[in-house]
Order: structure tokens, then sequence, then C-alpha cells
């Protein structure tokens, strides 16, 4: 046994935390400061932020760093040889190094034509060396870009697939897409840069205290110009913070619109709006344009700006150093003065960027800022909505399991019971379903009727666990079905929309939802038995002809067959059909539904159906209004008293017969 601890030791370990949070809070608020100083206060605290959001990858940077430590290195070390090959040549012994002293030049004893061959291949080598060094750190830092944008291109998608549907719901679909494409860009493009301005500053910092060391009239010339160079183009780098900022918006604004217009190209024909939406549009395209083009010129001036003037003051400074001579000589000593030349040189490329990547990094404030927020929100949804998954695998058996078929390891399904359930949506001021109850029970068919908006389909995606009731519950047989795992019970299942998705893919895929373990004679017997086969040979390559794009538009008839035949190669226990024959002809959907009859007779199924037809025979009808239950019965129940359903029942009858209807004439 683990002998209790002591209050003292107790004690001397709340210390060590409060300590270790203490220097964490010092090093954030000193990293905070520093970064104040080179950019604004938001942009600092979104950096920071950012930075904290990568901390996964802090050993790329340190070991960028460490390379631009290398490069410098390796860079002094050819500058000593230089300098060790002018001395020997003039015969000097012994090589003079500041504060290091006076060491003996190993050059000195070799003939002058030997010395200058080794020092030649010597400074070849260690500048291959630098050169490899450089690679290593440019690769390390394309790399960098590549992870970051696959990691959150991974998260993004992960968290739109892979968690609840409620959650996700909560987001704007487009701000997703577009969370996954220009912003996980932006990010990357972040991150590579400041990879960069790690690596500038290091150098920078390495030649500026080798200037210092050595010659300190070139550390005062080197934090003349950079201090000059923040001075002249602050202003302009600054101003790319807010054009960045409106350039995300402008760009998210673009793709609204154009999405409207693609998606929506139907409605804006039939309704004579083009031009409209075309002025929306065009709008939207000069907003990008006019702040695209800001950002752009002002990127464009920097660079060539500051590199003028660094090489100006640089060379002012050199020849202010030569000119000024006095009766004793120069200032500097010409050996003293090439290896300032070297130093300056050297430095000019970095100094020059430093603001180049300033600038860089300012352009990725609004993707960064964007996907920041996103990344907050996920870590908050995910961790304290309360919501517990269960353990992939688990699962509480509702009746004899299933015999596993192609479909998966899916479950018998019982009779489903609705217990007073109530939903709301999240904000709503009122309920869309208000204590619901009713049983569809095994093997039976079940019809949902009600006028639009009066919550059939949110029973539907109540069922299919896309949202979890506020109130009361569902059972399978006795279990309540949270306690089911979500992906055998999907397994258990299939769900035919009126408006069914097409993905981008061929027709074999779109039946079998990019499953691989259907063969194709069980895809072509699933189209046949949907009434596909028909469509499906009119089609340039068959099974395999490309849908999702322009080239094979299909029709809402055709999209409700191939979302059948989805459920005629599931086989699934519960088959759910929401308005799916609404598209069909009466002959069409006479056909489709004697079929789904005859292969589904064991299983159950509900419906919902505004055209009676496809509910005459249904076991049970449920009536629904406003979201609460108000008729229950089989049809002939129903319709020998008055009622919300014999009202519906007569009002398509006379509409079919082309009679006036009394009720709605009297409204």
């Amino acid at each position: 046994m683990t002998a209790p601890r002591s209050h003292d030791a107790e004690t001397q370990v709340e210390c060590e935390r409060g300590s270790g949070h203490k220097a964490s809070s010092l090093l954030h608020r000193l990293c905070l400061a520093a970064l104040k100083v080179g950019f604004t206060n938001d942009f600092a605290d979104v950096a920071l932020r950012m930075i904290g959001a990568l901390r996964h990858y802090w050993a790329r940077f340190a070991t960028v760093a460490f390379l631009s430590v290398l490069v410098v290195l390796l860079d002094v070390m050819s500058a000593v040889v230089v300098g060790a090959l002018l001395l020997a040549i003039e015969g000097t012994e012994s090589i003079p190094l500041p504060i290091l002293g006076h060491y003996a030049n190993p050059l000195a004893s070799l003939p002058e034509r030997s010395a200058a061959i080794y020092s030649i291949l010597l400074v070849i080598g260690l500048q291959l060396l630098r050169e490899g060094a450089i690679l290593g750190s440019e690769l390390f830092v394309r790399r960098l870009g590549v992870d970051v944008g696959a990691d959150l291109r991974s998260r993004i998608s992960r968290f739109t697939l892979d968690t609840p549907f409620e959650t996700v719901a909560r987001h704007k679909r487009t701000d997703l897409v577009v969370y996954g494409t220009h912003f996980t860009t932006g990010v990357a493009t972040f991150a590579v840069e400041l990879s960069k301005l790690v690596s500038i500053l290091v150098i920078i910092t390495l030649y500026s205290a080798a200037a210092f060391i050595m010659e300190p009239v070139a550390f005062v010339s080197i934090f003349c110009v950079v201090i000059v160079l923040a001075v002249v183009t602050n202003r302009l780098v600054l101003r790319l913070e807010g054009l960045s900022l409106a350039v995300r918006d402008s760009d998210i604004r673009y793709y609204n619109r154009l999405q409207d217009g693609v998606l929506g190209l139907r409605d804006i024909v039939i309704s004579g709006r083009r031009g409209a939406f075309l002025h929306l549009i065009q709008n939207a395209i000069s907003a990008l344009k006019n702040v695209q083009w800001k950002s752009m010129v002002i990127q464009s001036i920097v660079t060539p700006l500051q590199r003028s003037i660094a090489l100006l003051l640089f060379g002012g400074f050199l020849v202010a150093l030569v000119a000024f001579a006095g009766e004793s000589g120069p200032i500097v000593s010409y050996e003293r003065l090439l290896f300032i030349v070297f130093i300056l040189l050297r430095l000019y490329g970095p100094v020059a960027q430093l603001n180049l990547a300033r600038a860089t990094l300012l352009t990725r404030a609004g993707p960064v800022a964007g996907i920041l927020v996103f990344l907050e929100q996920l870590g908050k949804t995910t961790l304290g909505a309360g919501f517990k998954r269960p353990a992939s695998g688990t699962v509480a058996q509702v009746g004899e399991p299933r015999e596993a078929g192609p479909s998966g390891s899916g479950m018998a399904v019982g009779d489903i019971t609705f217990d007073r359930v109530s939903f709301k949506y999240r904000g709503a001021n009122t309920r869309t379903l208000s204590d619901i109850s009713f049983c569809a029970p095994q093997g039976s068919t079940t019809a949902i009727v009600g006028p639009t908006g009066s919550g059939k389909s949110t029973i539907i995606d109540i069922l299919a666990r896309l949202w979890r009731p506020t109130s009361g519950e569902i059972r399978i047989g006795s279990t309540n079905l949270e306690a089911i795992d979500e992906g055998v019970w999907r397994k258990s299942l299939a769900v035919i929309h009126q408006n069914g998705f097409i993905f981008n893919g061929t027709i074999a895929e779109n039946i079998s939802m990019f499953r691989q373990d259907f063969s194709r004679e069980e895809i072509e017997a699933a189209a046949d038995q949907a009434s596909l086969t028909a469509f499906v040979q009119s089609t340039p390559n068959g099974f395999d002809t490309l849908l999702g794009g322009p080239e094979n538009p299909l029709s809402g008839g055709q999209k409700q067959r191939l979302q059948i035949a989805r459920a005629f190669l599931a086989k699934p226990q519960l088959l759910i059909l929401d308005e799916a024959t609404s598209a069909q002809d009466a002959l069409s959907e006479d056909a489709l539904l004697r079929a789904i009859k005859r292969d589904f007779a064991a299983s159950t199924i509900i419906v919902i159906a505004h055209r009676f037809s496809a509910i005459r025979e249904a076991d049970h009808i449920v009536v629904i209004d406003d979201g609460r239950l108000i008729d229950a019965g089989d049809w002939r129940t129903l319709m020998q008293r008055p009622g919300l359903f014999r009202q519906f029942v007569d009002a398509q009858t006379l509409e079919k017969a082309g009679l006036p209807n009394p009720t709605k004439e009297a409204q």
C-alpha cells in the first residue's frame, strides 16, 4: 500500500504547479510583447493563439532554427578560411580573432599555390554544406506547410463526417467548405511564413552578434538599417492586416453568391431573375477584386522599397567608411572593411526578407482568425456539450440478431415506440414536436400524414438519430434508442428522401454509396428493382457513367429511383420513405410501391407522403398537425369519422377530378 503524502509534500506539489503556471504565463506575456513589436495588437493575439495551436510542430520550428544557425556558422567559417589565406599570403603566421585571441595560421607553412588550392576546396566544401543546410531548411518548411494543411483538412473532414449531426448542423455548410479549402491553405501558408520568419530572425541575430563582437561599427550600421526599414515600411505592412480580413469576408460573400447562382439556377431562370442574381455576383466579384488589388499593390511595393532602402543605406555606410578617412588612414582597415562587406552582403537578403515575411503573415490574418474561431468552437462542442457517444461495437440487442449480410452487422428491428417525444430546435421559441406517442409494429407499414411544416420529417430525423429528442424516448422493442450504437442502428435502416443527394462518382458508386463489398451483379439487380435500368442503359458508360456534374443531369424521378435502388441493395430492416415517390408518374409510382411491398414484406416501413396513393394500404396511419398527434388509425377507420385526414383525402379526390374544393373556397 502506498503511504499517504504528507501535508508538506502536497504543499510542495502545489507550489511546483503554481510556479509552472507562473512561468508559462510569463512566457506567454513575453511572446505577446515580442509579437506586438512587429505587428498590431490584434494580430499579435491571433498569431500567438495559432502558435499555440501549432505546438505539435514546435520541433519542426526548432529544426529550422538549428539549420539557420548551421548556415551562419558555415558562412563564418568560409570567411575565416579566406581571411587565413590572405594572411598567409602576406606571411602572417597567426590569425587574430576578436575576443578569442590569436591562433596559428595553418596555411602559413604551405606554399602559396598549395594554400590557395586548399582554401578554395575548403571554401567550396563549406559552401556546399551550407547549401545542404539551406535545402534541408527549405524542405522542413515546405513539409510543415503540407502537414499543417493536411491536418486541418483532416480535422474539418472528421468534424463534418464523424461528429453528431446536430453538432455539425449548427455550422453553415458553406463555411465548412471554405474552412476546408481557402482558409486551410491560408493557415498552411501562415505556418510556412512563420517558420521562415524564425529562420530570418535567427540569421539576423547571429550575424548581428558576429558584427557586434568583431566589428561594432558594422553592428551599428545594421541596427540603423533595420530601424529605418521598420519606420519607413511599417504603415504599409500593418495595412495588410485589415486588407486580409476584408479579402476573407469578400471571398466568403462571393462564394455564397456563386453557390446561390449555381445551386438555385433552376428557380432563378424560372422566376426571370437571372439579371438580378448576375448583378449580385458581379458586385461580390468587384468588391473582392478591389481588396485583392489593394493587398497585392502593397505587397508589391514593400519588397522593392525595402530592398532599395537597405541597399542605399548599406552602400552609403561603406562609402562613408572609405571617404571619411583621417590623416592616420581610414576609420577601419581595408582588411576589416572586407569583413564588414561580407557581413552586410549576407545580411542584405534576410533584412530585406524580414518585412516581406511580416507582410505575408499579415495577409493570412483573415484565414487564421477564421480557423481559430472554428477550432475553438470545435473544442467547446467536443468537450463541453455533454454528449457521450457509445463505444464502437457496443449495442443493446433487440430481439434476435439478424444474419450479417452485405450491408454489414445490422440488427433486428422490433416494435418502434414513440413515448411522449418532444423536440425543439436550438434557439427556437416553440417546439417542433410536442408529446408525440405512437407505435409502429415490427414488420408493418406506418404512414405519417399532416400538412407541410407539421413536423413529419423531424420525426424521421429523430428516428434516424440525426437529432436527439428534447424529452421523451423512442424504444426499439424494449430498449431505448439512445442505448443502441449509432453505427449498428444506421446499418439497419434506409431513408429515401424527396430530394436525395447525388455524389460525385459513378452510377454504381452512387447506388452502393462507395462500398466495395457489393458485387456488380447485386448493384445491377438493385437498379432493375428500382426501374433504373433503362436510364442506366441510356448513359454513355452505363453503370460507370460519372454523376454529380452538369454532363449527366438527373431528373427528380431518376434521383428518387437511384435512392430506392440504394435501399434495394442494402435490404434494411427499417425502410423510411419521405415523399420517396413524389416525382414519379402514377404508373411508375405504382410499380415502385408494388416492388417495395414485395421485397420488403418482412421489414418495418414508415411512409411520409402527400399523395394518398402511397399510404392507402398502410397498416397504421398517424395524423400530425402543428407538431402534435391529433388522430391515428387505419384508412377505413379514419375515413369513417370527420377530421383533418378525411379533409385531406376529400380535397385530393376533388382536385384529381378537377372539381372545386368547398373547404378551400370557404377559407
